[in-house]
Formats: C-alpha cells, sequence, structure tokens
C-alpha cells in the first residue's frame, strides 16, 4: 500500500516542480506543497527506523492537511510500532472514517485487535476489506486461519473454496482445506483433496499423516498403520508418528509391537514415555525389559504410576519381597487408593502371610469402591484363606455378578471343591477355561 501511496506522492511532486513558462520566457519553479514534503520524510523516516523523526513530520503534515488519510494511517503505523496501541487504534479509525478505501487502515485495525485478543473484531475488518476490494488476495488468508481458529469451519471452507481458484496447484491450500472438512466429518471429500494434495507434493509428511488419521476415522486400521509406516520410511525417528502408530497396536492389544515401536524414539526419552514402554512390555510378557525401562523412568521422575506398574512386574517375575517393599511406599503415599490397597492385600493371601493386614487393606478397598469385582474377590479370598467358607462364596458370588473374569471363577470351582460339592466345582472351572486366556 505504501509503495502506490509513495508513487502517487512522487507523481504529485513532479506535476508541482515541472518549469513553467511566463510571458517573458523565464522559467519558474513550484516548491512542493508542505504537508506533502512533511509526509514523504516522514516515510523516509519510518523506513530509516527513525520513528520519532517520522512522528514529528507526520504531525507537522497533519496540522496542515488534518483530513489527509494518509498522514493518519502514517501516524498510526509508528504508534502501532512503539506499542501505543491504543493511540494506533484511534488512528486507523480516523484514517478509515477519512478514506473508506483507505487499506492500510484495515490491514493495521486487523492486526490491532489481533494483538489485543479480539479475533472477532479483526475478522469484521478483513471482511469489510474484502467486501471492498475482492481482488485483494492477502485477506482470503488472514480470514481463512480467523474462521479456522475460530471454529467457523463452514465460512472457512467458503475462503479456501476461493482461494484454490487463483492458487489451483497449492499443495498447502489443499491440505488445509482437508483439514476443515475432516473436523466437519466429510471424510469421503476429506480424502479426495488430501489425494490432490499428495498429488501435488508426494513427500508433504503433514499430509500423510492426515490421510492416516482419515483412515483411522473411517475404522480403516490397516490401510492406517500402512500410512504411518510409510512416513516412517521417509522419516523413521519421528516422535508424533510413531506415537501414532503405537497406540493403533495398543487398540489391537498387540502390546509387544506397539512398545517395540516407541523403542524406536530417539533418546533421550522422557519419563512418560519410558512408563508406557515399561507397561506394554509388561503386558507382553517381556517383563526383563518392563522392569528396565520402568527403572529408567522412575530415575528421570518418581511418580506412582511408575512404581505401581513396578511393582506389578517385580509380581510376575515372582520377586514377592521386593513388590510388597513397593507397594506398602504407595500405600504409604496414597493411603486412600483402592487400587494399590488392594493389590498389596491380595499379594499378601496369595503369599498366606500376614493375613489380618490383608483384611483391613482388602475391606478399606472395598469400602472405597464397593462395587468393584476385582476387589470383591480379594475379600472372598482371603476368607477362603482364613477357612470361612461361607463369607467365601458370598463375596465371591458377589463378585462375578459384577465381573465375569476367569479367576473369579477358578475360585469359585476351589471353594465347591472344598465344600464337597463337586458338579458345581467343575462347573465354574469349565467357565474359567472357556476364557482363551486368563486376565491379569
Amino acid at each position: 500500500m505504501r509503495y502506490r501511496i509513495v508513487c502517487f506522492i512522487f507523481f504529485i511532486f513532479a506535476l508541482l516542480t515541472l518549469p513553467t513558462f511566463g510571458g517573458t520566457g523565464e522559467i519558474k519553479i513550484k516548491k512542493v506543497p508542505a504537508p506533502y514534503a512533511d509526509y514523504l520524510k516522514g516515510l523516509a523516516a519510518i523506513e530509516e527506523g527513525d520513528l520519532p523523526s517520522a512522528e514529528s513530520y507526520l504531525k507537522n503534515a497533519l496540522k496542515i492537511s488534518p483530513r489527509s488519510s494518509e498522514i493518519w494511517s502514517g501516524l498510526a503505523e509508528i504508534y502501532l510500532k512503539t506499542n501505543r496501541l491504543e493511540k494506533a487504534l484511534a488512528y486507523f479509525r480516523k484514517a478509515r472514517s477519512l478514506n473508506h478505501q483507505n487499506k492500510e487502515a484495515y490491514y493495521g485495525l486487523g492486526f490491532i485487535y489481533l494483538r489485543l485478543q479480539k479475533p472477532g473484531m479483526a475478522r469484521l475488518q478483513y471482511e469489510a476489506l474484502l467486501e471492498l476490494f475482492p481482488d485483494e488476495k492477502p485477506v482470503y488468508f488472514l480470514l481463512a486461519d480467523l474462521y479456522t481458529s475460530e471454529k467457523m469451519l463452514y465460512p472457512a471452507l467458503q475462503i479456501y473454496r476461493k482461494i484454490l481458484k487463483f492458487l489451483p496447484d497449492e499443495a498447502v491450500v489443499f491440505y488445509n482445506y482437508s483439514v476443515i472438512l475432516v473436523q466437519l466429518k466429510k471424510f469421503d471429500a476429506a480424502r479426495e483433496n488430501i489425494d490432490k494434495t499428495l498429488e501435488l507434493a508426494p513427500d508433504f509428511i503433514p499430509a500423510q499423516v492426515l490421510l492416516a488419521r482419515i483412515y483411522q476415522e473411517t475404522n480403516d486400521l490397516p490401510n492406517a498403520k500402512k500410512t504411518y509406516q510409510t512416513i516412517l520410511e521417509q522419516s523413521p525417528h519421528e516422535r508424533i508418528i510413531l506415537t501414532e502408530l503405537a497406540k493403533l497396536y495398543i487398540d489391537e492389544h498387540n502390546w509387544l509391537e506397539s512398545a517395540d515401536t516407541l523403542a524406536k524414539m530417539p533418546e533421550p526419552k522422557d519419563a512418560e514415555t519410558l512408563r508406557l514402554m515399561g507397561y506394554l512390555y509388561d503386558r507382553a510378557e517381556e517383563y526383563g525389559k518392563a522392569l528396565v525401562f520402568l527403572e529408567k523412568s522412575l530415575e528421570l521422575k518418581d511418580n506412582v504410576d511408575s512404581r505401581f506398574y513396578l511393582a506389578i512386574t517385580l509380581d510376575h517375575l515372582n520377586r514377592d519381597t521386593e513388590t510388597i517393599t513397593e507397594l506398602r511406599k504407595l500405600v504409604s503415599a496414597e493411603p486412600e487408593n483402592a487400587v494399590t490397597l488392594n493389590y498389596l492385600g491380595y499379594t499378601l493371601v496369595e503369599r498366606n502371610e500376614n493375613l489380618d493386614e490383608a483384611e483391613i487393606l482388602i475391606k478399606k478397598a472395598v469400602r472405597l469402591d464397593p462395587d468393584n469385582g476385582a476387589y470383591l474377590d480379594s475379600l472372598g479370598w482371603l476368607y477362603f484363606k482364613k477357612g470361612n467358607l461361607p463369607f467365601a462364596r458370598y463375596y465371591l458370588l458377589k463378585a462375578i455378578r459384577r465381573d465375569e473374569d476367569p479367576e473369579i471363577y477358578q475360585h469359585l470351582s476351589e471353594i465347591y471343591q472344598r465344600l464337597g460339592r463337586q458338579r458345581k466345582s467343575a462347573y465354574y472351572q469349565n467357565k474359567s477355561s472357556s476364557f482363551k486366556k486368563p486376565l491379569k
């Protein structure tokens, strides 16, 4: 905008300084009017970064020509550059009121409103500017960003359609258009546009990621995995991609593949990633690996979740004393944590030691979460170990009504075996065996 203004001023300057011929043949030079001279000096000072001088020149110009929209805009720009936002706002408004076609005023107002975190007001300036100047291409991009950030997705779609008319081969525009279509759950249209993006820019990773997510949203998990794997061929250590692929394996309960995928992340791995890897290796029954990553996680950050998973892994490694030590630390740190209370209590029951302490722990867990089948099972199994078969049967039957679990069925089978009721025992044994694999 300033280029046009400057060109216009120099055109005036050229006209006013042309030699004129009087009747005597004498050449006379006309001087540039003071406001234009000061205005030009002010613009030059702005370009040179001499804002105090620029302000002085433009104020002088404004005194002589108070209705010049361009001078008001020039001063507004100085106030904007010196972070005097309210004053800049007032001067740009004045410039706009004097000349409704002053582009610089609309741009300036929009920018200030964004700085003041008033995106709605900024949007109004750009919409007005676009209405006046439909070919003002930068405004389309400003509005596209504003509509998207304000979740005005249908106006954003419309503006991107217009952008595509003058930028029909721009991959980023097709990508942004596809992002909005995904947010609107228009997956077929999004897929069509993301394919166009990848035709224009085959190695554009954000577009490949979006394609994978479209596959995920439409439950096409094989193609989602294939797309993530393709991305990793180009960028094998991309953390976000490795994380997304690991999540897909978790959804499939493919614990080992998920953990191995996370293991490909570049060092250093953060405590949370190490904890997740430890958990996943434990689920995959790779207990040695699980222990290594959980201990590394705790070295970086002592965390109750990491310590709990460590206790579970130690339990799976049959390191009972260490398991109980870790669980006692957790109970001490979080005495109202029902999960930890139950786990420690059940571990003591399984070892058939400190059963009175185990009873206190498990009963507290049941009080905290009375409908939890696992906790009721622990209490029933405790009574079985103590020889109180009626109480044991009562709590185990209560547990199985809340949680069909092979371990609870197994416990019921053993109780009925102890009671001499062989048919009942066999029935529950068959129920337990019908599960493909006992739950952990």
